[in-house]
This record gives C-alpha cells, sequence and structure tokens, in this order.
C-alpha cells in the first residue's frame, strides 16, 4: 500500500457505461429518424450538414458518457464523462456507508448529476450505489456496479481515525 500512494495509483477504479444495447438501439434509432426525414422531405444543404452534425455529436455524446470513479492516495474522484471530474479530498471525507438503492426510494433510472442542498448524487442506471458523508452536513451519493469494493478501497485510503 506505501508503494501505491508514493507512486499516486488508484486504490479503486471503476468506469460505468450505459448498456451496450441501449446504445447500439439509440444510435439505430437515430439514424433511421435522420434518413427517413431525409428521403421524404426534401430540405436545404445547409440544413442537411447542420442535422448531420448534430447527429455525429449526439453519437460521440453517448459513446463518451461513463461515470468515473476512483479511490486515489489524496482522496476520491468522480467524473461523469464527458465532463471533468472532481475531487473529494481525504480530510473533507468523514465516512461511508453501502447503500443499496436510489437515494430517495424514487426507482429511476438514467444518466445524470442531481444536486440537492447539501447532496450531490452520480446516477448511473439502477444501480447500487455508496453514501459518503462530507464535511459541513454535505453528502454524496455514487452509483456503483462494485459499492463493497469501493468502500473497502476507501477504508484502505481513508482510515477512520475519529
Amino acid at each position: 500500500m506505501e508503494n501505491q500512494e508514493q507512486a499516486g495509483e488508484p486504490l479503486f477504479t471503476e468506469i460505468q457505461r450505459p448498456s451496450a444495447a441501449v446504445v447500439r438501439i439509440v444510435s439505430l434509432l437515430m439514424m433511421a429518424i435522420f434518413v427517413a426525414a431525409f428521403g421524404l422531405v426534401p430540405v436545404s444543404p445547409w440544413l442537411t450538414l447542420t442535422l448531420g452534425l448534430m447527429a455525429m455529436l449526439f453519437w460521440w455524446w453517448i459513446r463518451a458518457t461513463c461515470l468515473l470513479t476512483e479511490v486515489r492516495p489524496d482522496g476520491l474522484w468522480v467524473r461523469m464523462a464527458p465532463f471533468k471530474g472532481k475531487l473529494y479530498p481525504k480530510p473533507e471525507v468523514e465516512g461511508w456507508r453501502v447503500h443499496m438503492s436510489y437515494p430517495w426510494g424514487v426507482a429511476r433510472k438514467g444518466w445524470a448529476v442531481k444536486k440537492s442542498p447539501g447532496v450531490t448524487v452520480y446516477l448511473s442506471g439502477a444501480a447500487a450505489g455508496i453514501v459518503v458523508g462530507l464535511k459541513g452536513q454535505k453528502g454524496l451519493w455514487l452509483s456503483s456496479g462494485q459499492p463493497e469494493q469501493l468502500a473497502k478501497a476507501l477504508s484502505q485510503a481513508i482510515p477512520k481515525e475519529r
């Protein structure tokens, strides 16, 4: 563990991506709508180019989306790609526990970063997760396919001395 801390290597890394079947279905559906729209309705070349660029952007977006969670020697790092990540430093993390459902009991599925007063939720489908207590009566809820391993890595990186 000392070598990992000195090297700054993550103790735990998890990358969650949307279901490959969902990505495939949505991509094919978008392509079918795009082709049908241009086959049935004559449009200008500029509109065709604009819609084509929008379709390519959407295609990139759905493939770039992922939730990256890392437990590093300096704290907990979370990134909902393609957006930038956030580091929750060691001194800010007060505790954690595995949580087996969406935080407020709502059976929502999807991908989002949701904010409420004092709580940030990183949601990736209907997966279980971990609740992290932060200083200043704030909290963090992370979806995770491996919540027990995430909690174990947090225990290694941030010993509970309090």
